[in-house]
């Protein structure tokens, strides 16, 4: 599982796995509303896009295996 391996990684332990739909009910519980989610590919694009393009020999990306979640307040 690619995200317990980004977890141990970075030290830490998987403390949770949410389907979209979990996802969104726990945000809504917390008064959010989900605007958007987003996969690696987006987040990359979105974020490092300008860089990748100024340091095509150091491109970075958004880790592959972790779905992003844009939530705002309701």
């Amino acid at each position: 599982m690619v995200t317990k391996t980004l977890a141990s990684g970075a030290g830490e332990q998987m403390k949770a796995r949410y389907s979209y739909a979990e996802m969104e009910d726990v945000l809504s519980d917390c008064g959010f509303a989900v605007e958007e989610h987003l996969e690696a590919e987006d987040m990359t694009e979105r974020c490092f896009s300008e860089y990748n393009r100024k340091v095509p020999e150091h491109p970075m990306a958004a880790p592959v295996g972790v779905d992003y979640v844009f939530a705002v307040r309701r």
